[in-house]
Formats: C-alpha cells, structure tokens, sequence
C-alpha cells in the first residue's frame, strides 16, 4: 500500500493521506513594522548565514492525521460516510547532515544535502499499515530503505527562500520502483517536498535586524477534502534577545480569514462548528545565524450534533480533528 502525500507547510515536508491536501504558500507577505526610528547596528542581524564547509544535522519531524469519533451517531449520513474512525494520516522524520559547498557575492549558498535517517509510520483508520524506521535493525523490504544515503544539492538565500534544487533526478534514480511503498518514497525526494524541507518560512519578509516587536505577516491556504479549506494570516512577531544571550525568539499566531474561494464543509442533515489553533515559534542564534529550533502547528476541530437527539440527555455527536505540524531541530553545533 502506498499513501498519497503532499507538501504541508515551511519545512514541513509532509505527508497528506487519502483525501487531505494542503495548499502552502503564501500569497502575500507584508513587511516588518517596529515601533523604532532609527535601529542599532548593535541589534543582531535576523538573517541566516553560512560558511563554507560549515556542517549541520538538522531533523524535521512532521504530522499530517485527521481523527474521528462518533458519539451515538452512525456515520450513514453522505458527507460522514466518507470517514472511518480512530485515525488516519503519517508521521514523519527525516535526518540529514547539510556541508555548505560555496556563498555567492550575492549571499546565496549552496548546500550539499545527505539524508541519512528516515522514521515513517502511516495509519489508516486507526491500523499502522507502514512502519519503518532506519535506526531498526530489521524492517519489511520497502522502497523506503532505499532514502537514507540520497544526496541533492539546493541554492538558498538568506531570509530562508529555497532559490534552486539540484541533483533531485539522480536521487529519485536511487529507489527501486519495485519494492513497496515506491510512490511514498519518492514523494520524499520530490522537488515540491524538497523545496518545503529546506525553506524557513519564518524569515520570509522579516526585517534586516532582531527588532523586539517587529512583526511581518503571510498568508496560508489549507483544503481538507471534504470538510473544505481554510486561509490564515499568520502574523510572525520578533521577540528580541536577552541580555548576554544570542537567541532570538520569532513568535507566529495564525487567524483565520475570510476566502470565499474555499468552500466550507456541508452536510444535509448535521450543521458543523469548528474552532483553530495555529500557532509556531522559530529559534534563531544569530551568533552562527543557524536555526536552533523552529515548529507550527494547525490543529482543527469540528464538531457536529443530531438536530433529532438535542432534547435528549446526552445528544447524539461527533467530532473531527486535523494536524499538520512540524519541529525542525538542529541536532549540533555548527561545524
């Protein structure tokens, strides 16, 4: 069985299973506002930088699920039919060490990409129907062994933007397209994931220093299938440093906007509810100018009750969650 993926957001690579999708990318960005007229060059600068031969292991961990649990409800009704119980979606991490092969007059460097871990666990309907892990001694023959050891190239600048993928064929050649779960493995080394894996959406528009209350803004379209899309604006606030401390804490909050171009989830006979939660946090140190730790998350839940049991002491429900999220940690120090 192979499972259909797609790019969720930032480096989240990203894996979207059945009939999730999620539509990344933001269609437009606003540029920092600080409550200061003049900044210090003494502010450190909120910029990436690399050095040639500098080395880093980076892991990305990412969830793409969705669950359902039905409270005295049969899910008979058409728009519920379509969703089984317990949960369905991917978790997944991926390791790679980055070698910095050269920096441009420009500021563009070019990275050398190794991936050398993969851990990868789908579920359908509550049932783990893919499990492998690189670190295990002993896994089910899948295409998915075949990842650890691709090598690619990528150009990136230094608000985080993946400029250019290189060497993305040569990977993809590296599988072999008999063994199980082919398609979920090249989806990993495809050119949309690799360009999520590497970009730090973060300081995408942020400004040229860690200005404490500088804020810039993106927007981000999410589709869930059937239960229908949703657009935020995410709004990126810088923190500052501390005193005697090189980090830099960037803060997002996520709010939901209006876009009458998604469609919203309709059922004949159930009215739904739902609420949000998007929030992240990128952890920068400016000393190196190498991210420490950076995560999103969307969580979002519907809920939804039989018109025909409200009078009852305990009316007939159910409730619907989705996940997308990401934590990028830097595994070492700089080399």
């Amino acid at each position: 069985m192979d499972v259909k993926q797609c790019r969720f957001l930032g480096p989240g690579l990203v894996v979207c299973l059945l009939f999730f999708s999620a539509c990344s990318g933001a269609v437009s960005v606003t540029p920092a506002m600080a409550p200061v007229t003049q900044v210090e060059t003494s502010v450190p600068k909120l910029t990436l930088l690399y050095q040639v031969g500098q080395r880093t292991t980076y892991c990305l961990s990412s969830e793409v699920t969705r669950s359902v649990q039905f409270e005295g409800i049969r899910p008979d009704d058409e728009t519920l039919g379509v969703y089984a119980s317990a949960v369905t979606g991917a978790l997944t991490d991926v390791t790679w060490c980055q070698t910095v092969q050269g920096v441009d007059p420009n500021g563009q460097s070019l990275l050398r990409i190794e991936l050398n871990g993969l851990t990868y666990k789908a579920y359908r309907a509550g049932e783990l129907v893919v499990d492998y892990d690189s670190t295990r001694d002993e896994n089910e023959t899948t295409a998915l062994e075949d990842v650890p050891g691709l090598t690619y190239e990528v150009r990136v600048d230094a608000r985080g933007h993946v400029v250019q993928v290189m060497g993305q064929d040569e990977a993809l050649a590296g599988l072999d397209k008999d063994k199980p779960h082919f398609t979920s493995a090249r989806r990993l080394v495809s050119k949309e994931v690799i360009q999520a894996r590497h970009s730090i959406e973060a300081l995408h528009g942020a400004p040229d220093r860690a200005v404490k209350d500088a804020a810039w803004s993106t927007r981000q379209s999410f589709a869930f299938g059937q239960l229908g899309g949703k657009q935020f604006n995410k709004t990126y606030t810088c923190l500052g440093t501390t005193q005697g401390s090189s980090l830099v804490e960037i803060r997002m909050a996520g709010i939901l906007t209006l876009d009458k171009s998604l469609s919203s989830v309709t059922s004949k006979t159930l009215p739904f509810s739902s609420e949000d939660q998007y929030a992240g946090t990128l952890i920068l140190e400016t000393r190196t100018g190498q991210v420490k730790t950076y995560h999103e998350t969307l969580a979002v839940d519907w809920t939804f009750v039989d018109p025909a049991s409200m009078k009852e002491a305990e009316p007939r429900k159910g409730h619907m969650t989705a996940r997308q999220a990401f934590l990028l940690e830097r595994k070492d120090v700089p080399q």
